[in-house]
């Protein structure tokens, strides 16, 4: 548990409201946990995500058998539905 300045005790602390911490902090707010993001910045994706190309991998080119490769072509595989929920403009 992390505790904020309130004194509240939360289940989960993500640092970084980047791509990964925001996916992840969302996959947690469907169960039944505290969960609390952190960002410097003021705002998301301000950091590293900001200079993201915006190309979704498709992973045809990673190593074989890798944790790459596999997850790759998985969160490729996953693009479409999640536009579908949150509305982001993806095109393939």
């Amino acid at each position: 548990s992390s505790k904020d300045g309130s004194g509240k005790l939360y289940d989960i602390c993500i640092i970084g409201a980047g791509c990964i911490g925001s996916a992840i902090a969302r996959e947690l707010s469907k169960y039944q946990l505290s969960v609390l993001l952190l960002e410097a910045a003021d705002d998301v994706s301000q950091g590293a995500t900001k200079g993201n190309s915006g190309i979704v991998h498709a992973g045809y080119d990673d190593k074989p058998n890798t944790n790459r490769a596999k997850y790759c072509w998985k969160g490729n595989q996953m693009f479409e539905a999640l536009d579908k929920e949150l509305r982001f403009g993806y095109q393939k």
